[in-house]
């Protein structure tokens, strides 16, 4: 069994740090992301590898160019309350185990 690319990774970090609103980082990490995936596909990779680079690649770019930069996310406190839609799924899980 191979070792993990870490172009996964590379790609994984440049959509956080996209969420998270950090848009230099972010495009740093896909740039570094895509130069690794493309020497391992020269390389001749197998084809599970070939595939789950470009998936990776398809998705971090299109997060990335289908939204606008996010706000930084980082300091805002995790909600405990649950939010409306969370809510309502709740009431109808009670509803259909009480039946």
């Amino acid at each position: 069994m191979g070792d993990s690319s870490p172009a996964y990774g590379l790609y994984l970090l440049a959509m956080t740090k996209h969420q998270q609103g950090n848009s230099d980082a972010a495009n740093e990490h896909l740039a570094a992301a895509n130069a690794r995936a493309e020497e391992e596909l020269v390389d001749g990779s197998s084809w599970n590898r070939t595939m789950t680079l470009k998936l990776f690649r398809h998705e971090a770019e299109a997060l990335m160019l289908s939204t606008e930069r996010q706000p930084d996310r980082s300091s805002e406190p995790i909600r405990d309350k649950p939010q409306k839609h969370q809510r309502i799924h709740l009431m109808q899980f009670r509803v259909s185990r009480s039946r």
